[in-house]
């Protein structure tokens, strides 16, 4: 992540960043942005960031599920008559359920506990405006900064009881609506 901030801090910066300097060139801007400097940039500029860092991870992981769905499957669908879209919703989809739960939980904790990226590019502060100050930055600061011990401890059993809650949202979302079908005698 040390190289991934370093790496972004220079293709952003605002005097003489690569995108800013490619931008001027091609005519779309007429001055320099200051990425880093504007909460609304920032935010997206970090959400860019992480986006391309672990989207190449995700869509392994997914392709990895699909490869694993027999083709069995798909050969008695057409056989049966099913068209490409109730093929993907109906055969597809409930089998990479498991695989999409997995993303998603893991993509939930590692939003929730997001602290290197903004803590390299903003020197820990969060600026601008405290847009970029993740939970885990303010835990962090609090207890290390501030040497507000207790309360950081607070922050991180807070962090873990919001993460719990949002894991079992996103789990009962993902299999709460399936009905159980009544016991066949």
């Amino acid at each position: 992540m040390s190289s991934v901030a370093l790496l972004f801090g220079i293709l952003l910066d605002w005097q003489h960043g690569s995108l800013n300097m490619m931008l001027l060139k091609l005519g779309i801007i007429s001055d320099p942005i200051n990425w880093l400097n504007e909460p609304t940039s920032s935010q997206l500029s970090v959400s860019l960031i992480l986006t391309w860092m672990w989207f190449g991870h995700s869509f392994i992981v997914v392709m990895a599920g699909v490869s694993g769905i027999s083709k069995d499957y798909y050969e008695a669908a057409l056989i049966d008559g099913a068209n490409r879209w109730q093929t993907f919703t109906k055969i597809t989809i409930p089998l990479l359920k498991p695989i999409l739960l997995y993303i998603m939980i893991t993509s939930l904790i590692g939003g929730l506990q997001l602290f290197d990226l903004p803590m390299l590019l903003t020197d820990g502060i969060g600026s601008p405006d405290g847009s970029l100050n993740t939970m885990v930055l303010y835990l962090y600061n609090q207890a290390f900064k501030y040497n507000n011990y207790g309360y950081a401890a607070a922050v991180a059993y807070g962090l873990f009881v919001i993460t719990l809650i949002f894991s079992a949202f996103i789990f009962k979302g993902m299999y709460g609506k399936e009905r159980k079908q009544p016991r066949q005698v």
